[in-house]
């Protein structure tokens, strides 16, 4: 079952239905021709790397897990590159300016409430002062060969495996 919010269409006004929509059950207006399609949300990342085996995480202020470590990311706005998401959220979260290198992971991350397309970019940090931004308890450089324990999501600690092994 989808994680069907949107409950009138932005098109009419008139209540939502249920319905196959291309051979898929979809939310549709039965006024107009509207249907609600249930997109994954854009998401960008940086893996800030500091050229001595650390990199940079952040404790998440907010659900999904609150308290855990995770990289800066978050939503792409509807106006900026991937890679421009990915150092306006690295800024926001940690206090760093970078200049973003090369994308190291697109993934598919299912959601229970939305699903996302996560661009996660190799960073160099090029300015800025670390410091938690105001959607995190804060921010820190851990090496590589000693993350914490308490990583948030569980594809965290598969991309910073595959980091340390490229080093």
């Amino acid at each position: 079952m989808s994680a069907w919010i949107v409950q009138h269409c932005p098109a009419c006004g008139a209540r939502l239905v249920r319905g196959l929509v291309e051979g898929r059950e979809r939310a549709r207006c039965a006024t107009c021709t509207f249907v609600h399609y249930e997109n994954p949300a854009p998401v960008a990342g940086g893996v800030v790397l500091d050229g001595r085996g650390s990199v940079v995480l952040v404790r998440r202020a907010l659900e999904p897990g609150r308290g855990a470590w995770a990289l800066p990311a978050g939503f792409q706005e509807h106006d900026e590159t991937p890679a421009e998401a990915a150092a306006r959220e690295v800024r926001e979260e940690s206090g760093l300016e970078v200049e973003v290198g090369e994308l190291l992971e697109l993934a598919f991350v299912p959601g229970r409430r939305r699903s996302v397309n996560l661009a996660l970019f190799l960073c160099r940090p090029v300015g800025g002062l670390l410091r938690g931004g105001a959607d995190v308890l804060e921010a820190a450089w851990f090496r590589l060969d000693a993350l914490p324990a308490d990583l948030a999501f569980e594809n965290g600690p598969r991309f910073l495996e595959r980091l340390r092994g490229r080093r």
